[in-house]
């Protein structure tokens, strides 16, 4: 015969209501603690994603005048941005990379220009840019005022490697 006492009968199973409001309020701490680091890392990553495009649409402007022999052109307008070539016989431009608004693309992230103080890059069939007065180029990307990058094109139309500052 198997003689049980109550005490064994009610043992209670799962947890208490104290017990999960303390698990709760830990993780809402954790949370709080994470998320500004998370929103710092997409502020980022947009600005370095915006970069590499602006980047990507200047190299294929460059590329554009070397390899069909013309004039390319790489503008922006706010924050849209787009690569250009000239028609060889009636001299109008051409498309090679449709317009692009890097806001759309990538919320909150703006862009701006300065050195030369030219919106756009000019290269030549040679793909070397038309700089005057003669000096680097500098598109700066910020998202929010938080993070920030630059993108620099030189007099002679190359992308320095890092960011400058100018």
């Amino acid at each position: 015969m198997n003689h049980r006492s109550p005490i064994h009968r009610s043992r209670r199973r799962g947890f208490s209501l104290v017990e999960l409001l303390i698990v709760v309020v830990i993780v809402g701490v954790l949370a709080m603690m994470a998320v500004p680091k998370m929103n710092a890392a997409v502020n980022a990553r947009s600005v370095t994603s915006a970069r590499a495009r602006v980047e990507s649409m200047i190299a294929t402007a460059r590329a554009g005048a070397i390899h069909k022999g013309r004039e390319s052109l790489f503008a922006t307008s706010g924050t849209w941005i787009s690569a250009w070539t000239k028609h060889p016989t009636t001299g109008a431009w051409e498309n090679l990379v449709p317009w692009q608004q890097l806001d759309l693309l990538y919320p909150g992230v703006s862009l701006s220009f300065g050195g030369s103080g030219w919106s756009h890059v000019w290269y030549d069939k040679r793909g070397v840019a038309y700089s005057k007065p003669p000096s680097t180029t500098v598109f700066r990307i910020t998202r929010s005022g938080v993070a920030s990058d630059s993108v620099c094109v030189t007099r002679l139309g190359q992308i320095l490697p890092r960011a400058c500052v100018i």
